[in-house]
């Protein structure tokens, strides 16, 4: 033991302190790579499988009682209970860094080029636009017209998903990809209405209103809401809009 270390660190070390924390530690990575992950999805990972968000606290949990029982043997104090020395965090840290060389994630690149083809993106695509659809999804539009007896206020309050996407080589100067993807309406929270608004318009009267799930339903809305998705794809993944394909079922 090199007399360079800290009384805290060599107790740390002699206690075997550490070893609870790097073994989960190591079997989150094996979980993470065992579904798939990258490293640049666990830097924001909002959903997982439960073994994965469970070994996740498990590492935090044995991380405070590292912290904890160094506390309670006297080698530290400080006013936040989580905090440790910073030889132990870093010896803890570099611990972690050989795990992570020992099992290594695919980068984004590779997960999506894999032999398998692109099952793994298409899958995170459609996840990812439809996450809480009710409020990212909404759609509002309308439209006035004459029925012959009288003017229409036609509008649409709708919420908009993905059912299905699929990603496709394309020989096109403009795209190496497209991504093809399936758009209809939650039939649940989507509406097309219908409002007189001619000379004796009754302002008192509640404008009819019918469900729809198809956005063919109201073809006139499909520019505004082809803008919609494609704006809200090209937030979140690197495909030009003329790249996106999209049918409306």
């Amino acid at each position: 033991m090199s007399e360079n270390l800290s009384s805290v660190l060599k107790f740390v070390i002699q206690t075997n302190l550490a070893d609870d924390v790097l073994s989960q530690f190591r079997l989150l990575r094996q979980l993470l790579q065992k579904h798939g992950y990258t490293e640049e999805e666990i830097k924001n990972m909002y959903d997982a499988p439960t073994e994965v968000w469970d070994t996740f606290h498990n590492v935090k949990m044995e991380m405070e009682k590292i912290s904890k029982t160094i506390r309670r043997y006297g080698f530290y104090n400080s006013e936040y209970e989580d905090e440790m020395p910073e030889e132990v965090s870093d010896y803890i840290s570099k611990e972690m860094k050989s795990i992570e060389d020992e099992i290594p994630l695919k980068s984004t690149k590779e997960n999506i080029t894999e032999s398998n083809g692109f099952n793994r993106l298409e899958s995170i695509i459609k996840d990812k636009l439809n996450n809480d659809t009710f409020r990212n999804n909404q759609i509002n539009d309308n439209t006035y017209y004459w029925d012959g007896r009288t003017d229409i206020n036609e509008f649409v309050d709708a919420v908009w998903k993905v059912d299905s996407v699929e990603i496709i080589p394309s020989e096109g100067e403009e795209c190496d990809l497209k991504v093809h993807m399936v758009i209809s309406f939650d039939r649940d929270y989507s509406f097309v209405g219908y409002e007189d608004v001619g000379e004796e318009f009754d302002s008192m009267s509640e404008p009819r209103r019918v469900r729809i799930g198809s956005p063919q339903d109201v073809s006139w809305i499909i520019d505004t809401l082809t803008s919609d998705v494609k704006n809200r794809m090209s937030k979140y993944f690197p495909f030009p809009k003329e790249c996106v394909v999209l049918y409306f079922d």
